[in-house]
């Protein structure tokens, strides 16, 4: 059955109400928005008067909603995917476009599900070499930034600006809770990527593809003391303790898909030409996404804490993989 206009305005309203933290001034703070008296935001509520089109202008960029999803369909998505506007020019571009969604997530103080056929990308960011040659090879492959034409080198970035940026979305995303799913092939795509421009000489000389293997290794060290003892641990961290929950699937076949459970707001990411990624707001969808991660996880095997068996053949199988790289890559150099 269609919704009232005055049925879904009242919802609305009533959804931005507790968006409003005002100690019981809600009401008074919604009409000071809409430059209206404190009765006539009453009427509002009560849907004896409908909103006019620039006050609901003004409502969806305060409280961050879409107009077309009062309108559309109960089957209907609405999806943002931010390159579709805004063309990734650089590195920079992506990095400072993926640290915002990652700072206001951490800002509302969001739980994270993560489903994964690739390490996630912000692992890459521990290690300055590491993570600039998967934004060099995004470059390359997706975006077509100039630099990243040539060989892989890490002067072609300013290193100092780049790790600044990498250390802030590493505290982010560390204050937030993560529960992920790993597939067997987490780190496949980047080693069959290292074996790939080692042949195609991408690399000036053996130490560099070495390096970056090394500290593919530590971060899958770190993530294994992360999943022993359950918690994200880090020497010298701002952040407290906060939970790390693993599990590996190894029959998952999905995009990267990241799901956002905050304190105000409910959001799905998912990779879309990854790195690139569309997101999503919808509560039926994110409901239905969350889900769908719920009985995933019952298909899985827990690897964290006291499944140590578990955990030490996954990651075993994982360090053979980057073992057997490490021997292709100085198989193609001459001694």
């Amino acid at each position: 059955m269609q919704k009232s206009t005055q049925s879904i305005q009242k919802e609305l309203l009533v959804h931005i109400l507790k968006q409003i933290k005002s100690d019981g001034k809600g009401v008074s703070t919604l009409a000071e928005i809409l430059g209206i008296k404190e009765s006539s935001a009453y009427a509002r509520l009560s849907g004896k008067k409908i909103l006019s089109f620039e006050e609901l202008h003004i409502l969806s960029n305060d409280f961050n909603f879409s107009i077309d999803k009062l309108l559309r369909s109960d089957s209907e998505l609405v999806i943002n995917l931010p390159t579709l506007n805004a063309t990734i020019k650089s590195e920079k571009d992506y990095i400072l476009g993926l640290l915002r969604h990652v700072e206001a997530a951490a800002d509302d103080e969001t739980e994270i599900f993560y489903i994964t056929s690739e390490l996630p990308i912000f692992y890459y960011l521990r290690y300055p070499e590491l993570g600039l040659f998967k934004l060099f090879i995004y470059g390359r492959t997706v975006w077509e930034t100039e630099q990243s034409q040539g060989q892989f080198s890490r002067d072609l970035y300013d290193v100092s600006y780049y790790n600044s940026l990498f250390s802030e979305m590493m505290y982010r995303f560390d204050q937030m809770p993560t529960t992920e799913i790993w597939s067997s092939s987490v780190v496949k795509n980047t080693l069959s990527q290292l074996r790939y421009y080692t042949e195609s000489g991408v690399f000036k000389n053996v130490d560099c593809p070495l390096l970056i293997c090394n500290q593919l290794k530590s971060v899958i060290q770190q993530l294994q003391g992360f999943a022993k003892c359950g918690l994200k641990k880090q020497a010298n961290s701002r952040n407290g303790e906060v939970k790390f929950n693993l599990y590996h699937n190894e029959i998952a076949h999905t995009n990267n898909t990241v799901i956002l459970k905050g304190k105000s707001s409910n959001s799905l990411f998912c990779t879309y030409d990854n790195p690139n990624f569309f997101f999503c707001r919808d509560e039926k969808f994110w409901q239905y996404s969350y889900d769908m991660f719920v009985k995933l996880r019952k298909r899985s095997i827990a690897i964290s804490e006291d499944a140590e068996k578990s955990r030490m053949t996954v990651f075993n199988q994982i360090y053979q993989q980057i073992e057997k790289t490490e021997k292709f890559v100085k198989a193609r150099f001459p001694h």
